[in-house]
């Protein structure tokens, strides 16, 4: 499942992004819709045309620049988006042909043109069907019904390619005659599609882009008038209730418009009889609204601001994987933890072995500590207790002799470092849980005391603090 929105990276300034996001359709719902859940993953982002590409544009329309100036901007926008859907290389450096089943693509209008190859706002501005703009208006009528059935959108590929050369080989202008009477009777653009490029003439774009309901209710729909007649009463009541005959005429003046007639004759309104079949087809909205992208955006302009501003797309994706390799081994230390053979351990700790420390430098870096004084003994002294099944009564095991932790040998002199250990533990309602200590994030924590079974006066719980090291 795919979506992609332009987004503006900052509120001041013209730093955009253009992400490509892509969700796996047989995961739940709802975990689809947590943007905590990492579920939203970042595919590609598509550029922009460069500062220099109008200068180098102008050189090539020299006198005609000022009148082809948006259409040949809006042709190479279009052929940009589908130039970044290319063979990929993956994680081993190999380049593999992917062959994915796409479900739905969501996007809003603009992007829904472009993916669909067909100008905006044109005689046809419907991506998924050939109904005319003049008859945009006729939302719950059996001849709508029946374009929408009998009159779907296909790809014209043989029509678009000669398009295309021509344009290319022959020097045709984008919009010029010979492109419009090929391709205007369904407002086509002479763009080839990447999807039928990639995936055969057998799939149709047109049937994976969704309706959208956060960008079909908008305000020119949701609210048809700016002054309602409940305001206006309201204020002939505040007249009523003393107010000067001058006061209230000036309030009724300054708040009485000329109603505007609301426009039916509007791709928003078509789309919303698009919802049943959509519905039918992809399951409910909530699974494919372009809502989900917004609330992505905030990770790249989160991004955005660590980065030094410069090529900050490939800063912002360098980034991107950086976070999801955290996130891939922190998953692993927690599928690790939640095993069955785990449950009956007072804990459980990773046996990742990625962050190795000797001990030797450890000590020395630290040898001011008065915490890490004597630090090699002690743990010699803890790991002799372990095996010999004692019970810890801190960190001194006084019977233990330097010939007993002779016998002791640390492998490499390394020990490993671990970002979290999960404590389990029987709740009050005698139910098994678990608590997982990430010193990174919390500097306090609280155990009980041994000295309690022998002294019964001594405090019954050690605490801990963490030191960060200078």
């Amino acid at each position: 499942m795919f979506s992609s929105d332009a987004t503006q990276l900052t509120e001041f300034g013209n730093a955009k992004a253009w992400p490509i996001y892509m969700m796996l359709g047989n995961l739940l719902k709802y975990i689809r819709s947590s943007v905590s859940s990492g579920a939203m993953h970042h595919l590609a982002y598509i550029p922009s045309l460069p500062e220099s590409f109008k200068a180098f544009a102008s050189r090539l329309y020299a006198g005609s620049w000022h009148s082809q100036e948006p259409t040949v901007v809006a042709h190479c926008r279009h052929e940009l988006m589908h130039a970044v859907w290319i063979v990929v290389t993956c994680i081993d450096s190999v380049e593999w042909r992917i062959y994915p089943r796409i479900f739905s693509y969501s996007a809003d209008y603009p992007e829904k043109v472009s993916l669909a190859t067909i100008h905006d706002k044109g005689l046809f501005p419907c991506p998924r069907c050939l109904v005319h703009h003049s008859e945009l208006h006729n939302l719950g009528l059996r001849r709508d019904k029946k374009t929408r059935m009998e009159k779907l959108r296909v790809f014209l590929f043989d029509k678009v390619s000669t398009a295309h050369d021509a344009i290319y080989r022959l020097g045709h202008t984008v919009r010029g005659p010979a492109i419009e009477a090929l391709l205007n009777g369904v407002s086509a653009v002479p763009t080839i599609n990447a999807f039928i490029d990639r995936l055969g003439k057998a799939f149709n774009p047109s049937t994976m882009l969704t309706v959208d309901l956060l960008q079909i209710l908008s305000l020119e729909h949701g609210k048809p008038y700016s002054h309602t007649q409940f305001a206006l009463s309201t204020l002939r009541a505040i007249d009523a209730e003393g107010l000067s005959h001058q006061d209230a005429q000036a309030r009724h003046s300054a708040c009485e418009q000329t109603l505007k007639p609301l426009n039916l004759s509007t791709i928003k309104f078509h789309f919303m009889g698009d919802y049943g079949e959509h519905i039918r087809r992809f399951g409910t909205t909530d699974s494919y609204s372009t809502q989900l992208g917004e609330q992505s955006h905030c990770a790249v302009k989160r991004l955005y601001g660590t980065t030094n501003k410069k090529n900050a797309t490939h800063q912002i994706g360098a980034k991107y994987l950086r976070q999801q390799v955290f996130r891939a081994k922190e998953n692993q230390e927690r599928h690790e933890a939640q095993q069955l053979e785990h449950l009956e351990k007072h804990h459980v700790i990773s046996h990742n072995t990625d962050e190795p420390i000797n001990i030797f430098e450890f000590v020395r870096d630290n040898s001011t500590d008065p915490a890490k004084k004597g630090f090699i003994s002690k743990l010699k002294d803890h790991i002799l207790g372990r095996l010999m099944n004692q019970n810890s009564d801190g960190d001194m095991h006084n019977e233990f002799s330097s010939t007993d932790r002779n016998n002791i040998h640390i492998r490499n002199n390394r020990i490993f470092c671990h970002h979290t250990i999960r404590i389990n533990y029987t709740t009050y309602d005698i139910r098994r849980n678990y608590d997982t200590i990430k010193p990174c994030n919390r500097l306090f924590c609280m155990v009980a005391s041994p000295d309690t079974a022998t002294d019964p006066t001594t405090h019954p719980f050690w605490y801990i603090r963490k030191n960060f090291p200078p």
